[in-house]
């Protein structure tokens, strides 16, 4: 049997690991101002604006004493409107407001990068298309992993799967609208 100690030190190890993973495939303000094409003496305040507005996210790196921003949402088929929806979304979950709980990130990133089996490409392509005939159904999914995906890794090619999650998450309804 696994003692308390032992099993914190394993979700520690585990924790640290996602954070190295997480800074790993992260771009630096100037790399961010650079990918964007911003003016290189203003990159860092422009990149910061726009994390303050919703229109980037980053964590803060303890090491360089800096914000860095995770590499999924500069992915092709990630929609500025979409990652703005997100963030503001996930900002209004108990927990997760960067104002007054999550002012460095952490959370967000956590929940962001954590595998979730409704956002599986089987279950993102059977909500994109119901099929009611269970034959039919089965035969057209079969095509589709049923492994699950980190929000980060799903929200290019499932947009509207990772936003219903966060919706599902905060208490809002599916179809709720956000500025």
């Amino acid at each position: 049997m696994i003692q308390p100690i032992e099993a914190t030190a394993a979700m520690n190890d585990a924790s640290d690991a996602r954070v190295q993973m997480i800074l790993q495939r992260s771009l630096t303000a100037s790399q961010v101002g650079a990918r964007l094409g911003l003016p290189q003496g203003s990159a860092g305040d422009a990149v910061n604006a726009r994390r303050t507005a919703y229109q980037l996210f980053g964590v803060w790196d303890k090491t360089r004493c800096e914000f860095v921003y995770p590499d999924f949402q500069f992915e092709p088929g990630v929609a500025d409107a979409t990652l703005h929806s997100l963030l503001k979304l996930l900002s209004s979950c108990y927990g997760y407001d960067p104002a007054t709980e999550d002012a460095g990130g952490w959370r967000r990133a956590f929940w962001l990068y954590q595998r979730n089996r409704l956002l599986s490409a089987r279950v993102c392509a059977y909500s994109r298309s119901p099929i009611a005939d269970p034959e039919e159904a089965s035969q057209y999914l079969r095509a589709f992993s049923n492994t699950a995906r980190t929000p980060a890794e799903a929200l290019a090619q499932d947009p509207e799967n990772v936003l219903a999650l966060v919706r599902k998450m905060a208490g809002y309804s599916i179809n709720a609208e956000t500025d």
